[in-house]
């Protein structure tokens, strides 16, 4: 049995770290006996990690549990003397903390922490099952298993790490062995987490369709001036520090489950292209094929970095910086936020700034700033049964697909996507700045209702669904405007009209469902679609 503080941070609006009071909590552990020591130490320590808040449920359900009597207990209390550090604090002897005749409930305890700098066992039997000589045995024993321990964790050169180092849920020892190898070396993780469903859902995608172009995302960066090469390199490298995901590998083989890995050492792309003195028409041919080539390329989701840069000299007036990422690691929100922060460095490094000085800062920003894991966590952590229940309902009875049928037959084009610009006037605009403002609604919520009115006309039906993008950003994770990652989630939005309603009346329908959506946007679209008859086929138009 285990012997635990019973203070596990169980829920974010209790804090008893403080407080007076017995909380200990008990609960039995099963301990893997193992030839190799570093295979008992490995787990060992697996086998306690995976313990649910330390045990601290035990408690309630033990009577219900065929689990026998704990014969054994042990109690590492850990750092005791920590709280007196730099206290003028004066120990002085109380006598006894109980009596000799108390009777122990257990045959052996073990209570154990670090007193004075040192590691100090104490432990206690029950005469009435063991005897002295049999219980100083074991304790000789006991001290020569710790000694072989101590001399094989200070002959070890390199820190080895475990599944339970990292926060991912469902990750093997074999699935870390496999991570490990295809990214260079323990030293190299820093980070292991799950996958979004729309990340897993382009992973899919870049597997089966491998030659596709989707979700391989370019943006140029026009700029004047000159741009000083190792400038534009530094300023990507220390770009890369602060962000993790521009560091992220996607694995997936051999995997129990894909996984995204941020790798401790892993540098943005950069390709430099001089086309100084080249005549202009000339110039613009070959910016056009370098951007085409580039989108060609595509990435290798586990070994290329995905995120690139190719950096075109026209002259010494002007430049080009062709950016090419995967959309797997980041969403259009996080454009400004990289770009910006870009520019900033290059514009510091231009100053004189040391790039050392720039680094420090950086780290020490990384650090102050959420993560893109934490939000992962905060993600897997929410109530999914709920979640699909509302969106149950919201699509109840709901039996057709809606689509914009063609009014002609449709011809064969080799273009994959057009688009069509509708710019409302002035007199537009400030109607509907009327209309939001007399009714407490937004913008979106009319724009938004109006779509699905489109939408009922073309479709023919008075019962529509189209597909909404959000932010993903949603959440009450500190600071998640911030974190740069794909947050972005696509939700149904469904518009019904009724005999006789009023236009005021559909668009508070839209308000209320559009407030209450947003708080179940967590649930993945295929999640959603899974439980409607229509499957994959229910969102036929984006929004």
């Amino acid at each position: 049995g285990m012997e635990g503080h019973g203070r596990e941070p169980v829920h974010k609006r209790i804090d008893i770290d403080r407080t007076v009071g017995w909380f200990t909590s008990i609960y039995p552990v099963v301990v893997p006996c193992q030839e190799d020591i570093a295979e008992s130490i490995i787990t060992t320590k697996e086998m306690l990690r995976k313990i649910p808040n330390r045990g601290l449920g035990y408690g309630l359900l033990q009577e219900q549990l065929p689990v026998r009597p704990l014969e054994i207990m042990f109690n590492y209390m850990g750092q005791m003397d920590a709280e007196a550090k730099g206290r003028k604090l004066h120990f002085f002897s109380s006598g006894k903390g109980s009596a000799d005749e108390n009777t122990v409930f257990r045959k052996i305890i073990v209570n154990g922490g670090i007193l004075d700098g040192t590691l100090q066992l104490v432990i206690g039997y029950n005469r009435s099952y063991l005897s002295s000589d049999r219980m100083q045995s074991f304790s000789e024993r006991y001290m020569a298993a710790l000694l072989a321990v101590k001399d094989h964790c200070i002959a070890i050169k390199e820190s080895v790490r475990t599944p339970s180092d990292y926060r991912a849920a469902y990750l093997s020892r074999t699935d870390l062995t496999v991570i490990q190898q295809a990214v260079g070396g323990s030293s190299q993780v820093e980070r292991i987490y799950g996958l979004t469903s729309l990340q897993k859902g382009m992973l899919y995608h870049s597997i089966a369709e491998p030659e596709s172009t989707a979700y391989r995302n370019q943006n140029i960066f026009i700029g004047q001036g000159y741009a000083d090469e190792h400038m534009v390199k530094q300023a990507l490298k220390l770009l890369a520090i602060r962000h993790e995901v521009l560091r992220t590998a996607i694995i997936h083989k051999d995997l129990s489950m894909p996984k995204q890995v941020v790798i401790r050492e892993r540098e943005v792309e950069y390709e430099r292209t001089d086309l100084t003195g080249v005549e202009a028409t000339v110039q613009a041919e070959m910016v056009e094929a370098i951007a085409h080539d580039q989108i060609q390329r595509g990435f290798d989701l586990a070994q290329d970095p995905l995120l690139r840069v190719h950096h075109v000299v026209l002259s010494k007036d002007g430049y080009q910086l062709i950016w090419n990422f995967h959309h797997i690691i980041m969403d259009g929100w996080c454009l400004s936020t990289v770009y910006g922060e870009f520019n900033r460095l290059y514009k510091a490094l231009q100053k004189g700034a040391l790039t050392s000085d720039l680094k420090e800062q950086v780290i020490k920003d990384k650090q102050d700033q959420t993560s893109y894991e934490d939000y992962i966590e905060w993600l897997e952590k929410q109530d999914h049964e709920q979640g699909l229940s509302y969106w149950s309902d919201v699509l109840a009875g709901y039996e057709e697909v809606a689509e914009i049928k063609p009014v002609h037959t449709p011809q064969e084009s080799e273009e994959q996507v057009q688009r069509l610009a509708i710019t409302l006037t002035p007199e537009d605009r400030l109607r509907i700045k009327e209309l939001t403002s007399a009714h407490q609604m937004t913008v979106s919520n009319v724009v938004e209702t109006a779509w699905g009115v489109v939408l009922q006309a073309y479709s023919g039906q008075k019962d529509v669904v189209f597909g909404k993008v959000t932010s993903g950003r949603q959440s009450d994770v500190r600071g998640i405007e911030d974190i740069v990652g794909l947050f972005i989630n696509t939700i149904p939005v469904r518009v019904t009209s009724k005999e006789g309603m009023s236009v005021m009346r559909l668009l508070k329908e839209m308000q209320q469902q559009a407030s209450e959506s947003e708080q179940y946007a967590y649930c993945s679209l295929a999640e959603i679609q899974a439980q409607t008859e229509q499957k994959q086929h229910l969102i036929q138009v984006l929004y």
